[in-house]
């Protein structure tokens, strides 16, 4: 369902002209994890889930199917030298933008990764 409402358009920094709707890695802080022995780390990153429509049910829309796709499921995200041994999606949120006309819904996953 992402790829049908967004193709290719998941993105680190867009293009200018980059069409909607698109996801954008937003936030990534990266924290120390090594309590049980193991060096890992729990990585926050912000997806965010920029759209046109009337309003914005589109970009809670976005931020639910993403959700549907990647929580609790570790073997979609890579990150070399680690294994990722946890994916979680933590909230979402959506807003209007300054512009009147553009939404942005964001949401909040933890991945966890042991080495």
């Amino acid at each position: 369902a992402v790829a049908a409402l967004v193709a290719d358009r998941i993105v680190d920094e867009p293009e200018q002209d980059i069409a909607l709707p698109y996801y954008r890695l937003g936030l990534i802080e990266p924290t120390q994890d090594d309590t049980d022995g193991t060096q890992g780390a729990i990585v926050q990153i912000g997806l965010e889930a920029h759209s046109r429509g009337g309003n914005r049910i589109e970009a809670l829309r976005m931020c639910g199917l993403a959700a549907a796709a990647i929580h609790r499921q570790p073997d979609l995200v890579t990150a070399p030298g680690f294994t990722v041994t946890e994916v979680e999606v933590q909230t979402w949120a959506a807003d209007r933008q300054a512009d009147g006309k553009t939404y942005l819904g964001v949401l909040a996953l933890a991945i966890h990764l042991d080495t």
